[in-house]
């Protein structure tokens, strides 16, 4: 599920994370106009 804009209520599990970039994918929790919250997460570095 992909996060709509101004949608009071997200929960985590059913939000998919998008790739970033190598090693990094994100989940947009909530946002808005004026506020985004993201949760990242790193892969690891070998």
């Amino acid at each position: 599920m992909r996060t709509e804009k101004n949608q009071v209520w997200n929960f985590n599990e059913n939000i998919d994370a998008e790739k970033c970039a190598e090693g990094v994918e994100r989940k947009i929790l909530s946002y808005t106009d004026e506020l985004m919250c993201v949760e990242n997460h790193f892969k690891k570095a070998r």
